[in-house]
Order: structure tokens, then C-alpha cells, then sequence
């Protein structure tokens, strides 16, 4: 099993800890769509942060805020979300692993891209 790197500088403070997320999704070759994409979730995470908190790091307490304000009950079956709120709680679970750990791991089943 991989081991995450040191983690020392990931929490300097919430933009940094997007910044280095996005550094990962790109060391895990991501599209640049899906690093868009992923971008954008974490971005409307970080305003909604600055909106209902002074905090300067992650707070998995406002993670579970931001997720009831886009209508997804965290812990819940995902049942009856649409796909925009799935990739919300996905990419809030990513950046949260992250946060707590210093890396994610890319889905299972997707192929690593080999330059040849």
C-alpha cells in the first residue's frame, strides 16, 4: 500500500490545502476536466467557509453544513441525489481525506494512463 506523503504544509491554510489537492489529482492523471470540475466543488467549498466561519482550515463540522445547504444529508443512502450533489459529496470526501491524511486514492478500475 502507497503511503501518503509528509503533510507537514497541507493545512497553511484552506486555499493551499485546495492547492495541493489539485496538485494531487493532477499526480494521479486526472483529466483537466475532472480537475476543473473538482476545482470548482472545492472553490464553492472555501466561500461558503470564509461566509459562516473564520476558520483558516478545513472544518469537518462546515463540511456537513455545506453538504445539508446543497440538499445532501451526509451518511445518508444516495439513493435520490442527482449527479451534480454525488460528485459534491464525493469531492468534499476527497478534499476532507486529504486533509486529515495528505492523500486520496483515485477510484479503483481506472486504468493509469502509460506515456510511451
Amino acid at each position: 500500500m502507497k503511503r501518503c506523503p509528509d503533510t507537514n504544509n497541507l493545512q497553511d491554510g484552506l486555499g493551499s490545502l485546495v492547492a495541493d489537492a489539485v496538485k494531487h489529482l493532477q499526480n494521479l492523471s486526472y483529466s483537466s476536466s475532472s480537475i476543473a470540475t473538482y476545482r470548482v466543488r472545492w472553490q464553492a467549498y472555501v466561500q461558503f467557509q470564509r461566509e459562516h466561519s473564520k476558520a483558516k482550515v478545513l472544518s469537518t463540522r462546515l463540511v456537513e453544513r455545506f453538504l445539508k445547504s446543497r440538499g445532501i444529508s451526509p451518511g445518508k443512502a444516495s439513493t435520490n441525489l442527482r449527479r451534480s450533489q454525488l460528485h459534491i459529496r464525493t469531492a468534499m470526501r476527497m478534499l476532507t481525506e486529504f486533509a486529515l491524511q495528505g492523500c486520496f486514492r483515485r477510484r479503483s478500475g481506472v486504468p493509469k494512463k502509460i506515456k510511451l
